[in-house]
Order: C-alpha cells, then sequence, then structure tokens
C-alpha cells in the first residue's frame, strides 16, 4: 500500500498548497486592483471576507504539507509494523532450521 499511498499523497498535497497560492495572488490581486481604480465602497464591503479568504487560503497552504507529512510518516509507521512481524517469523524459522 505504502508505493501507492506516497506518490499520490504528494501529488494531492503539491496540488492543494499550489491551488490556495494561486487563489491567494489571484483574490488579493483583484482586490488591489479594486482599490488602485478608487473603489472605495468595495474596500468597504469586502475586507472581512478577503480577511476570512486569505485565513483560509493560507492555512491551507501551511496546514496540507504539514498533514501530509504526517500522513507519509504514519503511513511509514504503520509499514514498519506490518513488515516487522514477517522479517521476526522468517528470522525464527531460519533459526530454527537445520
Amino acid at each position: 500500500m505504502e508505493p501507492i499511498a506516497l506518490p499520490w499523497l504528494d501529488s494531492l498535497i503539491g496540488a492543494a498548497a499550489s491551488i490556495s497560492i494561486v487563489l491567494l495572488v489571484v483574490i488579493n490581486g483583484a482586490f488591489a486592483l479594486g482599490i488602485a481604480l478608487g473603489n472605495r465602497s468595495l474596500v468597504q464591503r469586502w475586507t472581512k471576507p478577503l480577511v476570512v479568504a486569505d485565513t483560509i487560503l493560507i492555512g491551507t497552504a501551511i496546514g496540507a504539507p504539514v498533514i501530509g507529512i504526517a500522513a507519509k510518516l504514519g503511513l511509514k509507521g504503520l509499514g514498519l509494523l506490518a513488515v516487522k512481524p514477517i522479517a521476526a517469523a522468517t528470522a525464527a524459522t531460519v533459526k530454527g532450521a537445520p
């Protein structure tokens, strides 16, 4: 399971972080353009939603790799637990062989 899951997990993490960063740039760029054009009502109306969106996108951009690393460590730990009893049983069989 580990050889299949790890590359998929890497691609998922990369996609989530990349999409979050791109959306962060696009949303803030559109807001900056609205400010540059002198639309003061845009600032009044959209500042709070912009802060919420920025918080979510920054949290996703930082949190996705952190959660991905934790998941990879968990998968590797489960892989070691699954292999260890087999290796111990094999070693015991080899030692007991004539």
